[in-house]
């Protein structure tokens, strides 16, 4: 896969298969969680995640993980439910979060099923395979840079959920890898 994606000078998506999906029992329609930063990079992955779960008549959960400084910023009740047993906040409707919104409107014009949720955590990766079992998402739609160097690296994050996730993956690597800059010419 890294030779390949290395020597590819375009788009390209490494999918691995779990659960039902590796079996060969494909479950229909898909549950397709796409986690979204505001980034050209994660709104690819985002479009990629509307129009699988439009081919499959699935839906999609937009996970925004917001920055842990962002509590300040919430009302009272928001800052201190962890006392009540929450760290985050679910929207089913179009919140006041701009970054899940996008995708929440992008969805709406192609007919998917949409829900925007918004955590608060510090490990990104730890909100993310929370919200796959507690949404009991079957797939992972996420964007991705790929790193310069060998082997094929997509950062820590996708690292940890190309580990760890039980559900399908799809990572999507919308520009092409970075070549290192040759040092330059003895002279």
């Amino acid at each position: 896969i890294a030779q390949s994606a290395a020597g590819f000078s375009g788009p390209f998506a490494v999918v691995l298969a779990r659960r039902e999906h590796r079996s060969g029992r494909l479950r229909a329609p898909l549950n397709i969680l796409v986690p979204v930063s505001g980034t050209g990079v994660s709104r690819r992955g985002a479009e990629l995640a509307v129009a699988l779960a439009q081919g499959s008549r699935g839906s999609v959960t937009a996970l925004h993980i917001a920055a842990r400084n962002a509590a300040a910023r919430r009302p009272l009740r928001g800052r201190f439910g962890a006392l009540f047993g929450r760290q985050d906040e679910i929207y089913d409707e179009p919140s006041n979060n701009p970054i899940t919104d996008e995708i929440v409107q992008l969805a709406r014009a192609y007919s998917v099923n949409v829900r925007s949720a918004v955590r608060s955590h510090r490990e990104a990766e730890t909100a993310i395979l929370r919200e796959i079992g507690a949404g009991r998402h079957d797939v992972l739609v996420m964007g991705v840079s790929p790193r310069p160097g060998d082997p094929l690296n997509f950062g820590d994050l996708a690292a940890v959920l190309l580990e760890r996730a039980e559900c399908s993956l799809v990572l999507l690597a919308a520009e092409p890898t970075a070549k290192p800059e040759a040092p330059p010419a003895a002279k």
